[in-house]
């Protein structure tokens, strides 16, 4: 074994679990996905070269695939106007299934991520910075109410794992969990949910507000 392998393999061991796992998993899910297509024959793992999966979510669930279930196209509205001078649209990605599950991982076992993360559809998440500040939007959608429902409930465990306390205060299909360090607020609506992370209450309050007129 040559030194830079020992190398590669003590970063990697050094390395967060959440990129481990995301380094691994075009070769455990990716296998795992190939075994599935090839029951139908050589055929459709060739065919699946041409016409790749198009999320993690159809990686992790072959039949999402074969179907041509789709993932839903999601957009964070810009948020520069909302928040004002000196913030900066800073990236705009899409998590997926996969990743979305190891974001839960991060605060709950992998049980309950796991199952949470079912049922995703899309997602969009955007950072906003100015100075020191940070805000975080992550837009979701999910199949159906009842898979819209167990993400809430997950994340809501995640987030009093996360800040140490119970929810602050509530709204209207929202829960907000706020201290000086840092305020968060989970919102949802049929099979939308919304998560706002932000420096303060009144930052968070007025950028919830334009993404959830945005799905309106």
């Amino acid at each position: 074994q040559s030194e830079g392998d020992v190398e590669g393999e003590e970063a990697r061991a050094a390395a967060p679990p959440i990129i481990r796992e995301t380094l691994d998993f075009p070769y455990l899910a990716g296998l795992d996905f190939v075994s599935a297509l090839r029951e139908a024959g050589w055929q459709a793992v060739d065919a699946a070269y041409a016409d790749p999966p198009q999320s993690t979510e159809q990686i992790l669930h072959p039949e999402k695939y074969l179907s041509r279930d789709e993932p839903t196209l999601v957009s964070v509205p810009p948020l520069t106007d909302t928040l004002g001078s000196g913030w900066h649209l800073v990236e705009a990605e899409t998590l997926g299934e996969f990743q979305t599950g190891l974001y839960l991982e991060t605060h709950l076992d992998k049980g309950t991520a796991s199952l949470a993360r079912e049922g995703w559809d899309g997602d969009q998440y955007a950072v906003y910075a100015s100075d020191d500040d940070e805000v975080l939007v992550f837009d979701t959608v999910w199949d159906s109410p009842q898979d819209r429902e167990e993400f809430v409930i997950a994340y809501g465990l995640y987030a009093e794992s996360k800040y140490g306390i119970p929810t602050t205060r509530t709204g209207d299909n929202e829960v907000w969990w706020e201290t000086p360090e840092q305020t968060a607020v989970l919102a949802w609506d049929d099979t939308k949910v919304w998560i706002v992370l932000g420096p303060d209450t009144e930052t968070v309050d007025k950028v919830l507000v334009v993404v959830r007129l945005d799905k309106a």
